[in-house]
């Protein structure tokens, strides 16, 4: 009697084991992979997690702080996915050349591209630095947009561009006055987007998000006064969450019958100030 027990229990843990060989090879086989820029912090890391718990490999790229990128790896790792990461300006073409070139290497075919760079550069009035906002805002979009286009085309693919609210509305009531260079790249990757989405005719469909202030961790460090009036600038009294950014970005990758839009989260930013 107890043998025959020990060779139940023993062919009940083959049959587990044979199916999770199954499970695991088929999740290998039907994973996608996802190219994410600057995505060590804020919204570019809050993708790149939700991406990796829905079975997506990542090749992330970033620009500085090695530390932290290498924490970040080590977490997304955890997952049962592939995780690459590579040191690259995106702003810089052979970077990104080198960036799609290692991918290709490692794991084959990318199917997603989350353009997410951000740069912040102050001084309007230097044209240099207008320069610096075009080079890494606009040109890191475009070079890392023609690079993905230019692999083989299989499935429908994907492009995230995260653009900004005020590259829709330049939301002149606040009267900032070292915005217009952010303003007008984030209004051109909007008009990008379309163009692009356009251009790819429904082989790579090409979204993008454009957010309000969202909980990142500059926030942290920002003073209280500075913050509660931001908050009084919306109706909804308060900062954008990361979940609404990153299910924002899943809604986009899951349905096939979206191209060629532009997401605003928040709005309600700008509807209130033409009350």
């Amino acid at each position: 009697m107890r043998y025959w027990m020990e060779k139940r229990i023993w062919l009940f843990r083959l049959i587990i084991k044979k199916l999770l060989f199954i499970k695991i090879n088929l999740m290998e086989t039907n994973k996608k992979t996802a190219i994410i820029t600057w995505w060590t912090a804020g919204i570019g890391y809050w993708i790149a997690e939700v991406f990796a718990k829905n079975w997506i490999n990542l090749v992330l790229s970033y620009f500085h702080n090695d530390t932290r990128a290498q924490g970040v790896w080590e977490k997304l790792s955890k997952y049962w996915i592939k995780v690459l990461v590579i040191k690259a300006d995106s702003g810089n073409k052979s970077d990104l050349e080198r960036l799609f070139m290692e991918t290709k290497n490692a794991l084959g075919k990318v199917e997603i591209l989350v353009n997410n760079i951000w740069a912040w550069f102050p001084d309007d009035h230097d044209t240099n630095e207008w320069e610096s906002t075009f080079h890494h805002h606009m040109m890191g979009t475009v070079n890392a947009t023609e690079l993905f286009k230019n692999q083989l085309w299989e499935d429908q693919w994907c492009i995230i561009n995260i653009s900004s609210v005020l590259g829709v509305e330049p939301l002149l009531q606040y009267k900032w006055a070292r915005l217009e260079a952010y303003c007008c790249m984030k209004s051109a990757i909007i008009m990008y987007t379309k163009i692009t989405a356009n251009k790819f005719n429904w082989k790579i469909r090409v979204n993008a998000i454009a957010p309000w202030n969202t909980q990142t961790e500059w926030w942290w460090w920002a003073d209280e006064k500075f913050k509660e009036a931001r908050r009084k600038g919306t109706l909804i009294h308060r900062f954008i969450q990361p979940m609404e950014i990153w299910k924002t970005a899943l809604h986009l990758l899951d349905n096939d019958a979206i191209n060629w839009q532009v997401f605003v989260v928040d709005w309600w930013v700008v509807w209130k100030w033409y009350e």
